[in-house]
């Protein structure tokens, strides 16, 4: 596994404390998971990526010692224990790399 350091600081562990932590609601903006069938590792494309989920609520740049990834974060938290998250990590051509989904449903 390698080791990244983010260089950019997003509002993403903002987003996340604040739903998690003090009862905010609606953080970011609903997106089509319905999309996220169609992220292939190694082929999906930056531009589709837009094409499928729109601007990234926030952008990080992650550096190693042999490489520099970016990564777009997704976010979405409609209510309190509530919402979804994909993260998309490009490699330097902007292929996607490789990707993370989670959603979340307290009752």
């Amino acid at each position: 596994m390698r080791t990244f350091i983010v260089l950019t600081l997003t509002a993403l562990a903002a987003a996340a404390f604040c739903a998690i932590g003090s009862g905010c609601t609606h953080q970011g903006r609903e997106f089509d998971i319905e999309h996220i069938k169609l992220i292939e590792e190694g082929v999906t494309t930056q531009d589709q990526i837009l094409e499928y989920f729109g601007s990234p609520y926030a952008q990080r740049r992650l550096v190693s010692s042999d490489e520099v990834m970016l990564a777009w974060d997704y976010v979405y938290v409609p209510f309190q224990g509530q919402g979804a998250n994909l993260t998309v990590y490009f490699d330097s051509y902007g292929v996607v790399e490789y990707y993370e989904y989670t959603l979340t449903y307290e009752e």
